[in-house]
């Protein structure tokens, strides 16, 4: 019986049942997202709101869409679970902490910090519209839980101006000089300066902020930051540590498998 079980869990649509079922408990409407995501929608539209399992902040998702995955690695897989080292700097977070969320996406990890830190104060930066639109029905949704927030439709950088942008690619959106969008681009090492916490995933466009010298004035108590390698050196994450350690960080790195995101957390030492 157990054999039979494991082949059955190995065929494809009831695999992806059995995931969406697992991912489904995440939620406090864990049959109304069974059945959507597994029926694409049903009638009622794709783009649905969900409260968090055992909390009171509520998400903004797309079924049948990518969203499904970064809710899985986030809320099942934990890839933003600090690791020891770290900790303390998040436990310290107060409310009215200030955040500075880069690479905002559909707002599933301020949806994750609100959930640990109530009362937060956001700007959120998000160049693609579509992630844009689904980011600002989140932060609408938990209004009474943010003591303020701030959309930004434009990519984070060390350089104001506007650059090609390659939309519609769900969380992998990003520039590209072949991209038919052009964005804004907005300078942001100073908000950085006066933030609490500050999460950085930009497809790449980390670099630039790394890599300027003002980061070395960034007195944000906590950065955490997944560095990408696209057309750089293989060791991009000892470079990226590198470069924080410069800054005067001290860093951490967690692996969130089976996915393999790496992410650095940094913090003041």
């Amino acid at each position: 019986v157990l054999s039979l079980a494991r082949r059955l869990g190995r065929m494809p649509g009831i695999e992806r049942l059995v995931s969406i079922g697992l991912l489904a408990r995440t939620v406090d409407e864990p049959i109304r997202f069974f059945l959507r995501e597994a029926l694409r929608g049903l009638r009622g539209g794709t783009r649905q709101t969900y409260r968090l399992r055992g909390t009171e902040v509520r998400i903004v998702l797309e079924h049948d869409s990518p969203d499904r995955f970064t809710l899985d690695e986030i809320f099942y897989y934990r890839v933003y679970e600090p690791p020891a080292a770290a900790r303390p700097a998040l436990e310290a977070l107060r409310p009215g902490a200030r955040v500075v969320d880069l690479g905002a996406n559909v707002g599933l990890f301020l949806a994750w910090l609100l959930s640990r830190v109530p009362r937060l104060r956001v700007v959120a930066y998000e160049p693609d519209p579509r992630n844009a639109e689904l980011l600002r029905r989140t932060l609408v949704a938990n209004e009474e839980h943010l003591a303020g927030w701030e959309l930004r439709l434009g990519a984070a950088g060390a350089a104001a101006g506007e650059l090609p942008f390659a939309a519609g690619a769900f969380a992998a959106s990003r520039a590209d000089p072949a991209g038919r969008l052009t964005v804004a681009r907005w300078d942001v090492l100073e908000l950085l300066g006066g933030c609490d916490v500050a999460k950085i995933d930009i497809e790449g466009g980390e670099w630039q902020i790394l890599r300027d010298a003002r980061l070395k004035d960034c007195r944000a108590p906590l950065l955490i930051v997944e560095p990408h390698a696209a057309g750089r050196d293989p060791d991009h994450v000892a470079e990226a540590r590198d470069l924080l350690h410069a800054a005067g960080y001290a860093t951490e790195v967690t692996h969130a498998a089976p996915i393999g995101a790496t992410t650095i957390w940094a913090w003041r030492a």
